[in-house]
């Protein structure tokens, strides 16, 4: 199963030492889920757009 991910949010506090923007941002990622043949899931792999979310917070220079 594949997954889609969007999520969007204000980044209004501080993370790791870097101080909150007040920025609204966007992240989105996938997700790959398999299922066995009970179809329940047994793993899951993932990925997001991490840099993108550093860029459009203002955190990188």
């Amino acid at each position: 199963m594949a997954v889609r991910l969007e999520f969007t949010s204000t980044y209004n506090s501080e993370f790791m030492g870097m101080p909150a923007t007040d920025k609204i941002f966007r992240i989105q990622g996938m997700n790959f889920i398999h299922l066995n043949q009970a179809d329940q899931p047994t793993d899951r792999w993932g990925n997001a757009d991490w840099m993108g979310l550093i860029q459009q917070l203002g955190l990188m220079g």
